[in-house]
């Protein structure tokens, strides 16, 4: 049971202790406004989790971009082919012209 059903639970048994009573509409309106504040925090985590996955999307993207950036330049450089260069950086090689 979470958190928010341990205390709406806990609102309700006093509630019903004190039925027809200001206390009882006070304490139902604290229910309501619970149950509305923890449907907004679940649709913000939700919004939240989303833009975390966009962002390390695009982070992987940047992160492709450079790296054939830098295979390309290290092509021009030494005449490898693009995909030599590539595997060549994944591996941790240096590519020279002494290489090519």
């Amino acid at each position: 049971m979470s958190e928010v059903d341990k205390m709406i639970s806990q609102l309700n048994e006093m509630m019903s202790q004190s039925k027809d009573s200001a206390e009882s509409l006070v304490l139902a309106d604290a229910i309501n406004m619970i149950g509305t504040q923890a449907q907004t925090i679940k649709k913000h985590e939700s919004a939240i989790q989303l833009s975390d996955e966009r962002i390390e999307t695009l982070q992987i993207l940047k992160d492709g971009y450079y790296s054939a950036m830098a295979a390309w330049r290290t092509s021009k450089e030494t005449g490898i082919s693009i995909t030599e260069a590539l595997a060549r950086s994944h591996r941790g090689i240096q590519a020279s012209s002494a290489q090519a």
